[in-house]
């Protein structure tokens, strides 16, 4: 009957959004790891990065979904080039977690700003949004492993994100702090790394 085609349909479709759960818990997991063996051995696949190219790069692969979500996804990169020195897949993942979450949790027609800077021997990324943010008291523990902010809206996160940004940041030398966002709301994401000096 047309009851339990609608019936099977719900099934699978709760069934798959399962399976899309447990593989992306898995690919984090695995991210994680990954982390930890790279600040065990700093040097590995170690190459010079225009952070601002990376940045863009990567938040181009999150275009559709801002778009679905009517939020305007901004860049304000320095025209000189910000070179750091690092393992390209890790930083990628590490800006790919900041822009997911970013938009995650950014309420639709929000605005994310990604901003890349550079100031002597260091080189700045912040991501901003005007979305719910992490009140000072939870941020801290938002680093922990499974960590989730209640009431913070979507409930697809992994509670990995972060710990994933702050294990990649610091095994490049790096640190990272969170504050409100512009005009004190929502939140920024500032990640603070070394900067290869122009010769």
């Amino acid at each position: 009957s047309q009851r339990d085609v609608e019936e099977m349909r719900r099934t699978f479709a709760s069934m798959l959004a399962s399976i899309r759960d447990t593989r992306h818990m898995a690919n984090q997991m695995l991210t994680l790891a990954s982390a930890g063996e790279l600040a065990g051995d700093p040097n590995r696949e170690r190459m010079v990065l225009n952070l601002g190219r990376l940045v863009r790069e990567v938040a181009g692969d999150f275009t559709s979904r801002a778009l679905q979500k009517r939020i305007e996804l901004s860049f304000d990169v320095s025209p000189e080039p910000q070179r750091v020195e690092g393992n390209a897949t890790m930083l990628r993942e590490m800006v790919a977690n900041l822009v997911d979450n970013a938009l995650r949790y950014t309420p639709d027609g929000g605005h994310v700003t990604l901003t890349v800077a550079g100031a002597g021997v260091r080189a700045l990324l912040r991501i901003a949004d005007d979305g719910p943010g992490i009140p000072p008291a939870e941020r801290e523990k938002v680093f922990q492993r499974f960590y989730r902010v209640l009431g913070s809206g979507d409930s697809e996160g992994s509670g990995l994100g972060l710990c994933i940004v702050q294990e990649i940041c610091a095994a490049h030398g790096g640190t990272i702090r969170l504050d409100d966002g512009p005009k004190g709301r929502g939140l920024s994401v500032e990640i603070v790394l070394p900067r290869m000096k122009d010769w």
